[in-house]
């Protein structure tokens, strides 16, 4: 609670500063993260080293002068930042990104689900890991496929009850995804 009080002092001091300045009428500002903390789930105490919910749901806030402040409850990934900004930044879309703009979702206009995938390299110190979330569907590769685990993470928020045996039409749908 102290590490989140005092981000969150320092941070909002830094927004209401820069704001505050001349050009802070045209400043738009992003807060995310890249990864969240782990805590003991699984008996695990680190970050980034996996694709679990509790680790790679992070919060992300976005302030755009002019356009009112809404809640968007569908989910949406990080590859859609550098779409977002180029947008802010009225710079070209040459060569086109890989993800899309948010603007015109934060403006009203309404914007459907797209799968979202969080990726882990192989590195010295374990192996890779893959996932895609559909919806409320969210599958999980572990290595080059060795194992594959399906979760229903709106029903399994905590990712306890693998489906892959018990769904497996979901399971191939979202494997072929």
């Amino acid at each position: 609670d102290n590490e989140v009080h005092y981000s969150d002092r320092w941070v909002g001091d830094l927004v209401d500063w820069a704001l505050a300045q001349p050009w802070g009428k045209d400043t738009a500002v992003i807060i995310t993260a890249d990864h969240d903390q782990g805590f003991g789930e699984r008996g695990r105490f680190r970050h980034a080293y996996d694709v679990w919910e509790s680790l790679v749901r992070v919060p992300l806030f976005v302030y755009v002068p002019g356009v009112p402040a809404k809640r968007i409850e569908t989910p949406r990934g990080h590859i859609d930042l550098a779409p977002t900004i180029a947008e802010l930044m009225k710079l070209p879309d040459d060569p086109p990104f890989r993800g899309k703009s948010w603007l015109r979702e934060m403006r009203g206009e309404p914007e459907g689900l797209r799968p979202i995938v969080v990726d882990l390299p192989r590195s010295d110190i374990m192996d890779r890991r893959r996932g895609v979330i559909d919806d409320n569907w969210k599958i999980i590769e572990l290595g080059n496929g060795e194992e594959w685990l399906l979760f229903d993470v709106l029903k399994d928020p905590k990712e306890e009850s693998d489906l892959a045996k018990s769904d497996p039409d979901r399971f191939s749908a979202m494997k072929e995804l």
